[in-house]
């Protein structure tokens, strides 16, 4: 019996050690500034932005009635205007700023659009929103 209950309590001694040692690890990542991206924790959003920007290519292809030619190349343009313009800037580490600037980007998008397709657009925006569980 004092054998089991010593077993029993270094067991419990062994996991509050190794409770301690994560917790030290997650605090000096923090402090280095070694976590995920604030964007990227606790809101759904994936940290893989590639596929964020692949994922909204496809869902621009599919807008009905489709885009025109002129209607792509004009998004292009916004496009390569918008990285220019951030071209060797930081992203915000503010969600708020990241948002509001992803949100100025969308409106030049719309902007383009038919109203038709603008409706589509944001049927289809928001069903990424909610299948990646982001808020908005």
């Amino acid at each position: 019996m004092k054998s089991l209950f010593r077993l029993a309590l270094i067991s419990l001694s062994a996991l509050a050690a190794a409770s301690l040692l994560w917790s030290g690890v997650a605090v000096t990542n923090a402090a280095l500034g070694l976590t995920p991206a604030v964007s990227a924790q606790g809101t759904g959003g994936s940290t893989d932005r590639n596929g964020g920007r692949q994922r909204f290519a496809k869902m621009l292809a599919s807008i009905k009635p489709p885009l025109s030619d002129g209607q792509k190349a004009q998004i292009r343009k916004l496009r390569e205007q918008m990285r220019a313009q951030y071209k060797g800037q930081p992203p915000p580490t503010d969600p708020a700023q990241r948002r509001a600037r992803f949100d100025a980007f969308i409106e030049k998008i719309r902007g383009v659009l038919t109203p038709a397709q603008r409706a589509d657009f944001d049927a289809k925006r928001a069903a990424m929103r909610n299948r990646s569980g982001q808020p908005r």
